[in-house]
This record gives structure tokens, C-alpha cells and sequence, in this order.
């Protein structure tokens, strides 16, 4: 995002500053992206991505430079909401992202480069400016659950989870209402807020030019200064308008040299030309639409997900709009659109959407997310891999007469799954298998996915680079975060209004699903999925599921093969268990599984 070039022109205005004693606010997802451009390196496969874990710490280590070196980080603030207006421009950059993975796949047809899967993660040592080192591959896709990653690990944090703020709109404008009023310094990737009011006090600076240095045994953190108000009096622009008029010159021709702007821009301010156009231009920056007297607060010291958050906000405004007689945006009265911007999954452009098979879990939230309001709703468009734009896949709302037999129906499977566990490790596995043959199953697939890779694992010939083990990962990946929804989506629903207690239920019981950085990455998905066709009793998962007889042939068929002595007692074993009516591990909670450890 932002103004091309405009900050190149304006480099030569900045200042260099040491930051020790200024006031810091920081672009919530512009650090997240620059803590993962510090994690990346040279990467160019899949295995290579860093885990949730990695970036949660590198985070937090990077925000320990800024403060041992004398910065105050007084405000940290994060997306809870993005305006309609930016609806275009985020499908497109979500069409960008697929074409993208379409490309990476192009490059690797026949399966993602293994990289150095097996180096141990560590935290950078020094952190560096991007202008100078290398980048990775910008067909790579990134992490899915990236910022959500690191807002959590903040959250954790006793330092920093006092100055996080998820608000009900986009970050940089809550971050230069702040400095606005307060002053500051805001640090940044967006050059987009130089254009904003940012008050007398006000300034930015930018993630590429903070540097840290170490001088006679101090920490030291400088970086360039963008003072509006000081570089507009450089310039002999007017200090009300000069900067927004230079922008708005700069986005209608981005060629424009700065000489040539600045007379322009001069122009724009004291006059009415291109009045209209400036308005419109101006109109994101004056007036932002965000969602006022919402409650964003942590519910049991949580903060939601910002794309869960802007779906929570969406139904709890269409509720403000129903009690009004309006209807949200002014011209649907029956049934309005609601649309949920899916985390973007690295999975097979051959094959249907990662998200796909988990699409049972989130009509579950969306049929819970609906009890925050009285407006008729019977779908969500859900926005994840694009072919082609506006794109977007209809998901059609459980009516509420279903909601109980539902949440009773995933309780009892989950219940079943733990039964048929040696090692809770591998519940994402023992899911993915599951939702997997369901899903295959109802769509009338003749190929189920999970148990091809199991049969090629009973083979001695899995291949975990192809791109059928990255799709079951993505799937993989896909649940965890539909069952995320479901939580985040229940604890926010029962603070409106009372839920029925098959959902009360739902919710206890999986109020402790893993974190983000216990969630496998790639690399550890393989290790556990190899373990899976010795170490869970498949045959009576297949039973106790009721999948049925054709996937219980073939579930006989991939324990065929000759297995070691010992892991073939050990099902055997479980066997034993199971015929007696006794779960292999015990625990009165059946999301247990679902814990991290």
C-alpha cells in the first residue's frame, strides 16, 4: 500500500533522529511484515517458511531493541476492520496472491523444493534493513496465519500486551489520530501516512531506515524523521494542506518529478482545481469508516483475530442498522452480503480450495456469528483462492434450528477421534484424515486425498514435497483455523447474549484449542503424518466414525503392509483397549486433543 514514490521524493527532507526518549506507535501489520521479511532470508521453498513460533519471538526481540535503546512503544496498533472502499483493491491483491501461487506452482510442477527443512529455527541474531540483503522468492507464498501469529504472541507478553490495541477500523488511521493528538513518532511501511493530520508533534518513520547500533556498550536505535509540518515549511507549502496536495499530485502521475509537484501542489492548496478529484482522494483520510462504540476488549485475555473481528463487526453492525430500520449500507433491505477474507493457503492450484473441507466447521461459526443479529442472513461469501475476480465462493448458514444437533454432532466425533489416539501429537493428523473422507464422501470424490498419502506412506513411497502432501497440509491448516473461528466466534457471541448450551458446551470445550505457535508447520506436519499409520488404530476410527465399508476396505488395505514388531503389538494393543470400551487415553474434556503440548 501507499503513494508511490512519494516518500523516495520526500527522502531528502527526513531527518535522522536517535529515538532514545521518543514516544513510539507502531503499524500493527506493517511490524508483522517486517519481522517476517527478517525471518525469511533467501527462502524459496515452502519448508523453508518460519514457524509461528519463530515470528511470535522474533517480534517480541525486535520491539526489546527498539526499547533497550531508550524508545517508549506507547501504542501498537492492529486492523479490527477494513471500510467497504477498500473492497477492490483487496480482492485484487488476493487475485495477485493466487496468481502468485499459480506461478509457484509453474516453477516447481512436480513438488516444492524440501530447502533445509531440517536446520533449526533461531531467532535473527541482527536485524537488517531490507535495502541490504537479499529477499526471498516474491512468488513465495507467506505464511497463513501471520498476523494473527504475532498478535498473539504480543498478547502473551506482560511487556507488550498493554499496548495492543485491535480497533474497529485500519490501523494507520488510529495510529495518526494518536500522535495527532499526542504526538509521537509512528514507525511504519506505509507511506501513506504522511498524508494524514498528524498534529504539531506528529511525525513517521519508516521499518527500512531504523537502524541498531551498539555504541561504548549502549544500544542506540536511529532512523529518518518525516516531520510534516517541518518539511512543509522546507518546501514553502502551505502547513494545513502541503503534504496531502504534494500526495494527491504524486497519485495522479507518479512520474512527477518534485520540483515540478511542489508548484502543483501549491496550486491545489490555494485554490478550487481538480476540487472534486482532491475530495475523493482526501476522503479515506478525513473520514474513515470505522465502527464506533464496538468492544474490541480480549475476552479471557485473547484479542480476536483481526479477520474474525471485522466479521464479528459486520453482523454486530448489521444488528445497530436492523434496530434503526436501516440496512447497513443503505440500499439491501432482505438478506445482506457478508463476506469473510480467508487467510490465504498455500495449497494445490490443481486441486479445489484448501479450504474446502472444513467448510462444515465455519457454517457452524457463521450459524453462531448470526445470533448477534435479527437480520436475515442465509450466507457468507467467502473470499480465499481467486481464479478470477470479483470471485468469492456463497457458503450457505445452518439455519438456527440446527445449531444444537451440530455442535452434539462434533462433540461426540470428537470424542471418538480421541479414542483411537496413542499420542495426542498427532490430533491435526487424525482431523485432517477425518474431515478429509467426510468431505470426499458428500462431494462424491472417487480419490480421497488423506488415505492416498497414507497408502503412499504404507508404501514406503510418500513424497512429502508434492503438491497433493502441501494441499493436505493446507486442509490441515484450513481446520484448525475453522475450528479458531468457531471458538473466537462463540466467546464473542455469549458476551450479547445468552447461547443455548449445546453451543455453551461447544465452546467450554474447545476454549483451549492450540495456539498458533504450537501448530505444526510443514516440515513437523510430515514427521507426525509418518508417524500416524503406526501409531493410530485406524480400523476402529473408520468404525467408530461410521465412515463406511468402502473406506473401511481400504483402511484395511493401508494397514496391510509388514510393520515393525513392536509398533504392530502397540496396535494391537489398542485394539484391545477399544474392544473393552476403554479410550486409550482418558480425559473428560474430548477436545483435549485439540491442546497444544
Amino acid at each position: 500500500m501507499g503513494i508511490p514514490r512519494l516518500r523516495q521524493l520526500l527522502e531528502p527532507y527526513a531527518e535522522q533522529v536517535d529515538l532514545k526518549g521518543r514516544d513510539i506507535v507502531i503499524d500493527g501489520p506493517a511490524l508483522v511484515y517486517h519481522i517476517l521479511y527478517q525471518c525469511l532470508g533467501h527462502a524459496t521453498s515452502l519448508f523453508n517458511l518460519p514457524s509461528y513460533s519463530l515470528l511470535g519471538q522474533t517480534a517480541i526481540r525486535w520491539l526489546n531493541e527498539l526499547s533497550k535503546a531508550g524508545a517508549n512503544i506507547v501504542a501498537i496498533y492492529f486492523d479490527g476492520y477494513l471500510p467497504s472502499a477498500k473492497e477492490p483493491e483487496r480482492k485484487r491483491r488476493l487475485f495477485d496472491l493466487s496468481k502468485g501461487l499459480r506461478s509457484y506452482f509453474s516453477l516447481y510442477p512436480s513438488g516444492v523444493p524440501k530447502g533445509s527443512s531440517a536446520a533449526k529455527e533461531q531467532v535473527p541474531m541482527s536485524f537488517s534493513s531490507p535495502s541490504t540483503v537479499g529477499g526471498p522468492s516474491k512468488k513465495l507464498p507467506t505464511p497463513a496465519f501471520l498476523v494473527p501469529a504475532v498478535l498473539e504472541a504480543l498478547c502473551a507478553s506482560e511487556t507488550y500486551a498493554p499496548v495492543i490495541k485491535l480497533v474497529p477500523g485500519e490501523a494507520d488511521i488510529f495510529c495518526a489520530r494518536h500522535v495527532s493528538l499526542s504526538g509521537g513518532m509512528i514507525i511504519t511501511s506505509d507511506s501513506d501516512l504522511l498524508v494524514h493530520d498528524l498534529g504539531h508533534k506528529g511525525s513517521v518513520t519508516f521499518f527500512s531506515s531504523v537502524e541498531f547500533k551498539t555504541h561504548e556498550g549502549s544500544e542506540i536505535a536511529t532512523a529518518a524523521e518525516y516531520a510534516s509540518l517541518r518539511i512543509c515549511e522546507r518546501l514553502s507549502c502551505p502547513r494545513d494542506k502541503g503534504l496531502s496536495s504534494l500526495a494527491f499530485q504524486v497519485s495522479i502521475d507518479p512520474q512527477v518529478t518534485l520540483q515540478r509537484a511542489i508548484p502543483l501542489a501549491k496550486e491545489q492548496a490555494n485554490s478550487d482545481a481538480n476540487a472534486s478529484e482532491y475530495a475523493s482522494f482526501m476522503a479515506q483520510y478525513l473520514s474513515p469508516e470505522i465502527m464506533e462504540r464496538v468492544s474490541l476488549e480480549p475476552i479471557s485475555g485473547r484479542l480476536l483475530d483481526p479477520r474474525i473481528s471485522e466479521l464479528v463487526l459486520s453482523l454486530s453492525f448489521l444488528k445497530k442498522s436492523d434496530s434503526t430500520g436501516g440496512a447497513g449500507n443503505g440500499t439491501k433491505q432482505d438478506d445482506p452480503d457478508v463476506a469473510m477474507y480467508l487467510p490465504f493457503l498455500a495449497d494445490s492450484p490443481a486441486r479445489t480450495s484448501g479450504w474446502e473441507s472444513s467448510t462444515s466447521l465455519r457454517q457452524l461459526a457463521y450459524a453462531v456469528g448470526r445470533l448477534l443479529t435479527t437480520r436475515p442472513i442465509s450466507s457468507v461469501v467467502e473470499y480465499r483462492r481467486l481464479q478470477s475476480l470479483p470471485g468469492g465462493a456463497r457458503v450457505e448458514i445452518p439455519p438456527v434450528s440446527e445449531i444444537d444437533q451440530q455442535c452434539l454432532r462434533l462433540i461426540d466425533n470428537m470424542v471418538k477421534i480421541r479414542a483411537c489416539l496413542a499420542e495426542p501429537e498427532l490430533r491435526w493428523v487424525v482431523l485432517a484424515i477425518h474431515e478429509d473422507i467426510v468431505w470426499s464422501q458428500t462431494q462424491g470424490k472417487g480419490s480421497i486425498l488423506s488415505l492416498d498419502m497414507l497408502q503412499a506412506e504404507a508404501n514406503g513411497t510418500l513424497d512429502i514435497g508434492t503438491w497433493d502432501f502441501v494441499h493436505l497440509h493446507a486442509q490441515v491448516q484450513g481446520i484448525y483455523y475453522s475450528l479458531r473461528m468457531l471458538q473466537q466466534i462463540c466467546d464473542v457471541t455469549s458476551r450479547d447474549r445468552q447461547l443455548p448450551d449445546s453451543v455453551c458446551t461447544l465452546r467450554r470445550d474447545i476454549g483451549h484449542i492450540s495456539l498458533l505457535h504450537d501448530f505444526p508447520s510443514i516440515s513437523e506436519f510430515a514427521v507426525l503424518f509418518k508417524k500416524a499409520r503406526a501409531n493410530v488404530d485406524l480400523p476402529a476410527f473408520v468404525a467408530t466414525l461410521g465412515l463406511g465399508d468402502d473406506i473401511a476396505a481400504r483402511v484395511r488395505s493401508i494397514m496391510d503392509p509388514p510393520q515393525k514388531k513392536g509398533k504392530r503389538k502397540r496396535s494391537k494393543r489398542n485394539d484391545e483397549l477399544n474392544r473393552a470400551g476403554t479410550p486409550v487415553r482418558q480425559s473428560s474434556n474430548p477436545f483435549d486433543l485439540l491442546r497444544g503440548g
